[in-house]
């Protein structure tokens, strides 16, 4: 039998974001519930019946009574497509009833509407109720405390479950008169027993269920039992009078299911003022109520309440202790909220009292406009309002703390705060051009709101006309213009209730790039995606860019649309797509060597139109990896040197193991063109790595012997043999460092990063190919800087340029100082002369 999901009712997150002040979603349009109440024997519509949406089994966030037809309707129900709400029918005389047809909270099931929509509610009531009560035990005669009783009526009609206590009991109520018969088994789980001990439903006996009584029915297991593993929780602590200090004997302490609903234990303190409630299942969590005499009720740990008690979890290894210090008397904060003028009622109200030294808060809802918090300690309180919607409102009528009227509670003493609810206020964005002051178009987002807007045909201003006063954080601001204009970000954005805040904001604008992508017969190709990638001689930042992992892929018609994008020079790498190769893009077709692709020279606010992206069909090169001594090592290739705007980008294909091991190597995905290789590796169990080396067993890409791939065919690579090279000991970067720094190695001719030494994880920078290089140091925190040998000397009007530092086969340097402000300087950088195009 297959153990059902375990329902953990939302209700406790939705209380927690209406009493406490989560902003809500303003953009999500409210949904509306209604339904009908109904006599169930008769059919005949009730009136005056009240329905409550519900937040917990006690707490009702909203209420609407029936009119004459039996109908009710609750308009503008917001944040209840995810959760969902639970809802209650009350009448007098008659017994609660939970949608769609139980008995209580637990029974109940939440119901789901989507913003915008309309759900439906309806419930049929009964004049005659009874119930059952009784023990659930093991085979042993221990108690069963991890067990559910289900009755279900014999007609079918009616179902309803009950959870077992920490000693076995259980109670059953509301249950319409009728015939019933009792099944029992693990919480979660269908019953696998009916009463008396038979395995089959219709064995059971068939118990009635009278007006006004509640019938003993108790339970023994026969074989099947419940587990107890999930059952050995335990919550104990001391509860005292908290104006003396003092132990309260006989505190009865007990815990309720706060994700259930139901009491689950109980226990009375000794002499000491001690207890201790075992045996809860800690799956769950728990709130705890105290009584005891000469004490009002109290919750756990200082709260009036269940609905602001605090939530405790158990464990089955360590005792939870809670202890409680109970407080004498207290006051009420009473009062009504009213809408704004011309306003309406939000379908829910919350109200909070806090105590200006911090020292308590409670909560409870409005409904239809009315509240009451009762047993509130004595002192100094600010009362802030809060409806589903809208930011907190503070009393009376202002947006912040600080703002807030002081409320005295006294002792005994009734403390009465109407409040009306303030207007909304609006926010109008003009987005304008940061040189021309030309007009743009984009959207906005309301990062606290929660809503977006874009600018309609024609216009440059966005409009939010409902935006609620800025209280906890003000609000922010974040612009997506189209992809001319870099995306901006505005905060501090002061919202006052009744008034419209009007801004402009100036758009920065960048490069574009307009493409599109074409197969060999010119047809149109969609899904291709292209890379845009720095064009500058030793790039080491990534290109400017609003999302690093952003795509920019070809629509349907076959068009991209590349930006925003910074100026300057810019290559595009086109990625591999079945059946297409990787390119980096020129226009007169596409190419391996990134030497005879195309360079865009990208000027801001403007757009660069180029001709298509050609594809052609993808091939592969598979090869092998060789050491010095002809024997296979492990290692990767790949089709070209990484670089910050391609991390991982280049197609690579690693050695696979085989036995025997043959060290090889497959690459696929690329286009029919001459590709330079760069390998990497070392002997397998070995950390140190060989020296990064090329195809053709070059120290760098321009050397390197490019390999040609053929469309729809694999070719073989010459071998290349890996060598362990050069290296740098250590490097000193001066006093201060810290833990956290780097050094990069550049080619000085390709502009490719060569090795990386990181100072926390590094002993030395390995694996050095024989020739030159440029050293960068990347400190933890501070600007990097270059190797500048001589420091900032030379001659007069001489600019500084990094020094080259050049290793022979095999060398080691021990030592390279690179402190900043003398050996190492923000200089500009320029690859040396060398092949900058292929022979």
């Amino acid at each position: 039998m297959k153990k059902t999901t375990t329902r953990v009712t939302a209700a406790l997150a939705v209380l927690a974001m209406v009493l406490f002040g989560a902003t809500a979603a303003q953009a999500e349009p409210g949904a509306t519930i209604t339904g009908t109440v109904t006599d169930r024997t008769t059919g005949a519509p009730l009136a005056g019946a009240c329905v409550s949406l519900m937040s917990t089994a006690e707490l009702a966030l909203a209420t609407r009574c029936t009119d004459s037809t039996g109908t009710y309707t609750f308009t503008g129900v917001t944040g209840q497509s995810f959760w969902g709400v639970h809802i209650r029918a009350r009448a007098t005389g008659r017994p609660d009833v939970w949608w769609p047809s139980a008995p209580d909270y637990f029974n109940g099931e939440p119901l789901h509407v989507e913003p915008g929509t309309t759900g439906r509610a309806d419930f049929s009531m009964v004049t005659e109720v009874g119930g059952f009560q009784g023990r659930i035990t093991h085979p042993d005669g221990s108690p069963a405390y991890a067990s559910a009783v289900t009755a279900v009526a014999v007609d079918g009609d009616w179902r309803a479950r009950a959870l077992t206590d920490n000693e076995g009991r259980y109670r059953l109520v509301n249950l319409p008169v009728g015939a019933y018969r009792l099944g029992v088994g693990p919480e979660g789980w269908v019953p696998q027993q009916w009463v008396p001990g038979k395995a089959s439903q219709g064995d059971g006996t068939v118990f009635t269920v009278t007006a006004g009584s509640t019938t003993t029915v108790d339970e023994r297991y026969v074989s099947v039992a419940p587990p107890t593993s999930i059952g050995n929780g335990t919550i104990a602590g001391l509860v005292t009078a908290r104006a003396t200090g003092e132990p309260v004997a006989g505190a009865c302490v007990t815990a309720v299911n706060a994700d259930l609903g139901g009491e689950v234990g109980r226990s009375c303190t000794d002499a000491t003022g001690r207890y201790r409630i075992e045996r809860l299942w800690y799956q769950y969590r728990y709130r705890l109520r105290v009584q005891a005499t000469g004490f009002p009720e109290q919750w756990a740990e200082d709260a009036n309440d269940f609905d602001n008690a605090a939530l405790y979890p158990v464990s089955g290894e360590e005792v939870t202790t809670v202890d409680v210090a109970l407080r004498v008397g207290g006051g009420t904060i009473r009062g009504r909220v009213t809408p704004e003028e011309g306003g309406t009622m939000p379908w829910s109200l919350s109200v909070v009292a806090r105590a200006v030294d911090d020292s308590w808060r409670g909560g409870v809802m409005a409904v239809d406009g009315e509240y009451q918090l009762d047993r509130v300690p004595a002192g100094d309180y600010r009362v802030y309002f809060y409806a589903a919607g809208r930011t907190r409102q503070f009393h009376p009528g202002v947006a912040t703390a600080e703002e807030a009227a002081i409320v005295h509670v006294a002792e005994g003493g009734t403390t009465v705060v109407d409040e009306r609810l303030v207007p909304a206020g609006s926010v109008e964005i003009d987005l304008v051009d940061k040189s021309t002051r030309r007009p743009v178009s984009g959207c906005v987002e309301l990062v606290e709101s929660v809503e977006k807007a874009c600018t309609p045909s024609g216009s440059n201003r966005v409009t939010f006309p409902v935006v609620w006063a800025t209280t906890q954080r003000a609000e922010t601001a974040r612009v997506t213009p189209g992809p001319g204009y870099w995306q901006r970000s505005v905060g501090n954005i002061q919202v006052t209730s009744g008034k419209a805040t009007r801004l402009t904001l100036e758009m920065e604008p960048a490069a574009t790039v307009k493409t599109s992508v074409v197969d060999g017969a010119g047809n149109k190709v969609a899904g291709v995606c292209v890379k845009p990638v720095s064009g500058h001689s030793v790039p080491t930042i990534p290109l400017r860019q609003e999302n690093e992992n952003r795509r920019y892929c070809s629509d349907a018609s076959g068009a991209v649309t590349l930006g925003p994008l910074p100026a300057g020079p810019t290559q595009l790498f086109v990625q591999s797509t079945k059946p297409w190769g990787a390119q980096w893009y020129a226009t007169t077709g596409g190419t391996g060597d990134r030497r005879t692709a195309t360079t865009l020279n990208l000027v801001a606010g403007t757009v660069t139109s180029t001709a298509p992206i050609r594809l052609d069909r993808a091939g592969s090169i598979t090869g092998t990896v060789n050491g010095a001594d002809g024997k296979f090592v492990e290692g990767c290739v790949q089709a070209g040197a990484d670089q910050p705007d391609l991390p991982g980008g280049a197609a690579k294909g690693c050695t696979v193991f085989t036995n025997p091991y043959e060290g090889r190597f497959t690459i696929s995905g690329l286009g029919p063109y001459r590709w330079p290789l760069q390998y990497t590796g070392q002997w397998i169990g070995d950390d140190k790595p060989f020296a990064l080396a090329w195809s053709g067993n070059a120290t760098n890409r321009y050397l390197a012997t490019p390999v040609q791939v053929k469309a729809d065919a694999t070719v073989t690579a010459p071998p290349v043999t890996l060598r362990y090279d050069g290296s740098i000991r250590q490097f000193d970067v001066g006093a201060g460092a810290g833990t956290y720094w780097s050094v990069e190695a550049y080619h000085p001719s390709t502009g490719d990063l060569v090795a990386v030494y990181r100072r926390a994880y590094d002993e030395a920078m390995v694996g050095l190919p024989a020739g030159p290089l440029l050293l960068r140091y990347v400190p933890g925190s501070g600007k990097p800087c270059w190797y500048v040998a001589g420091g900032a000397t030379g001659g007069a009007g001489s600019t500084p340029r990094p020094t080259v530092v050049t290793l022979a086969a095999r060398q080691v340097i021990d030592s390279v100082r690179l402190v900043p402000g003398s050996t190492c300087l923000a200089v500009p950088v320029a690859t040396r002369e060398g092949p900058s195009k292929p022979g």
